[in-house]
């Protein structure tokens, strides 16, 4: 076999045992996951990466992975790198064992956010080694799925404030939260000033924003502009 597929078809393996234990970890994290936005986020992404799994072995399959002398040895390699990818998570979830359900949530966020980082560099060297060598087909396949893999990461992070403040609520009696304004000034300011001023805002300040005012003033013209905001 050419030096140039043996790389390809390294890295598409390697990516595929990726997806596969990405499945195994949103399974369980879906099992755990009480707030329903976030939960169905997980489930949409759990389809998604089935769906790359499958493309992924198809292309495997068409550059002629299992009939390959080398296939055997990468074969191997996937199942490895899929139980050690498992294991690895293991003790930290044994840990989280004892946590509030809410804590779990926020912490499994993380965790998919990294995850989500280690699959977008993945597909990157994929599409990059592929291109180089004339792989077009292999190249535009990994381009799509690290669009798929960002667009998650934009939304885990939107969704980890939220998570975060479930744990602050569940934590941390309403009656003793800090009721301070979001930013210096705020209270000041008018509708169409905050408005604008979340346009620019991070996925915690709206939540904040949110909270703020929920509390106090309770403007839906706000409450409605952070809500469209974290979709």
């Amino acid at each position: 076999m050419e030096k140039s597929k043996q790389r390809v078809i390294q890295l598409l393996a390697e990516a595929h045992s990726k997806e596969l234990a990405l499945i195994s970890t949103l399974e369980g994290h879906i099992r755990v996951a009480e707030h329903r936005p976030y939960r169905q986020l997980l489930q949409e992404h759990l389809h998604e990466t089935r769906g790359h799994a499958d493309r992924v072995q198809r292309r495997l399959d068409e550059i002629g992975f299992r009939r390959s002398m080398v296939s055997m040895g990468y074969g191997l390699a996937q199942t490895v790198i899929k139980q050690g990818m498992v294991v690895t998570k293991a003790p930290i979830d044994m840990i989280r064992g004892g946590t509030d359900i809410k804590e779990k949530m926020l912490r499994n966020a993380i965790d998919e956010v990294m995850t989500e980082g280690m699959e977008i560099a993945t597909y990157d060297a994929i599409e990059s080694v592929a291109r180089g060598f004339g792989d077009h087909t292999t190249a535009e396949l990994a381009a799509e799925i690290r669009l798929d893999e960002e667009r998650m990461v934009g939304a885990l992070r939107k969704e980890i404030p939220v998570l975060a403040d479930l744990v602050v609520k569940a934590t941390v009696r309403a009656a003793d939260r800090p009721l301070e304004e979001p930013w210096p000034g705020y209270d000041d300011q008018t509708v169409d000033e905050i408005n604008s001023a979340l346009d620019q805002a991070s996925p915690s300040l709206i939540v904040a924003v949110r909270s703020y005012e929920m509390k106090n003033k309770n403007r839906t013209t706000i409450i409605e502009a952070t809500d469209r905001a974290t979709e």
